[in-house]
């Protein structure tokens, strides 16, 4: 792996180590759980002018804080994949992502940022910001990317749903 997308990575995770420790500060909290949501991803890509089918998978590990409902903060990281199926007929390869980073919201507001790599049609470096609307085991969202290193930066956007359970690890009632 080439020295920047590793260390975007590195960075990554770093910055998840440093903030889930010190989510205690960020609020008063009636409860703290720990889930592991997992689930899949449907949706569309656009990429170079082209709009293309996208399906894929995503995991995450959040703790939550706050009552139950839309008044909880979450933190944690994520992992997702999305493939974009190639049409050989006229010559447009299959394109696989990989996003890892990140991620923080209030309620059913969320955000996501991290790094991209995309492969299929040589391979991608780059950085990613995705916006989340979530309510139950669904959540609507709006993904814009940029690899880097190419001439032009080329970008892409993705909108999709992902349908994802939440596992929950545990959690402890913290008392006021």
């Amino acid at each position: 792996m080439p020295r920047k997308p590793a260390v975007l990575l590195i960075a990554s995770f770093a910055a998840l180590a440093v903030l889930v420790p010190a989510t205690p500060a960020l609020a008063d909290p009636e409860v703290r759980s720990f889930y592991v949501p997992v689930g899949v991803n449907l949706g569309a890509t656009i990429l170079n002018g082209s709009a293309l089918f996208a399906v894929g998978a995503e995991a995450s590990v959040v703790t939550t804080q706050g009552s139950a409902g839309f008044a909880s903060m979450w933190l944690g990281g994520y992992v997702d994949t999305v493939i974009n199926p190639g049409n050989h007929a006229i010559g447009r390869p299959t394109l696989a992502r990989l996003s890892v980073g990140p991620e923080f919201g209030f309620g059913p507001l969320g955000v996501d940022a991290g790094y991209l790599l995309q492969v299929g049609n040589g391979v991608s470096h780059g950085v990613t910001v995705r916006a989340l609307l979530t309510v139950a085991y669904v959540a609507l969202y709006a993904r814009a990317g940029i690899f880097l290193g190419k001439p032009d930066l080329v970008s892409m956007t993705e909108f999709g749903v992902l349908l994802k359970y939440p596992f929950e690890l545990g959690g402890k009632v913290v008392p006021h």
